[in-house]
């Protein structure tokens, strides 16, 4: 499974590295705290400790999802890649989409990914009002902003990495 930021949220405020609050604030965090938390946990900390005893096994599982795989010519991560002057290129789960696509080149590989709501990749990029998949030449955003829309975006590959649907 790719790891995502609120996959990196949760991971951080479960080993203590974060207390969850500035994502609480403004990335949706609490939803995914109430969703997981004893509804008896009051505290952060409570909240922590009754995540961490009620699911005993997720920091590893957390920490063992990838930024990024490839099969074939696809290759997928969560939201696309920034461009930093020391690094070059780089997987990050905060990437800008619009940056990411107006100036990267990916070929000669299709990206995929989510992150950004195909709904807005639609709209700004091919100016069509569309929640459909956005495709673009080596580029598809599959986020179908499901929490609202109630719809869920599917790509079908058989096992050579061939797109079938």
């Amino acid at each position: 499974m790719i790891r995502g930021n609120h996959d990196d949220f949760l991971l951080d405020f479960l080993t203590g590295k974060s207390d969850g609050l500035f994502n609480i604030k403004y990335n949706g965090f609490g939803t995914t705290l109430v969703e997981f938390a004893d509804q008896k946990a009051t505290s952060i900390d409570l909240i922590r400790d009754s995540i961490n005893q009620k699911f005993p096994t997720l920091i590893n599982f957390l920490e063992s999802m990838v930024d990024t795989f490839q099969l074939g010519n696809y290759i997928f991560t969560h939201a696309g890649l920034t461009y930093d002057t020391d690094k070059g290129w780089y997987i990050y789960n905060f990437s800008k989409m619009k940056d990411f696509i107006q100036t990267f080149d990916p070929r000669p590989y299709t990206y995929v990914f989510g992150h950004t709501h195909a709904k807005s990749l639609n709209l700004y990029e091919l100016g069509i009002n569309s929640n459909e998949i956005f495709y673009k030449e080596g580029f598809i955003g599959i986020d179908a902003n499901t929490t609202l829309s109630k719809t869920v975006h599917v790509l079908v590959f058989d096992e050579a990495g061939n797109l079938i649907g």
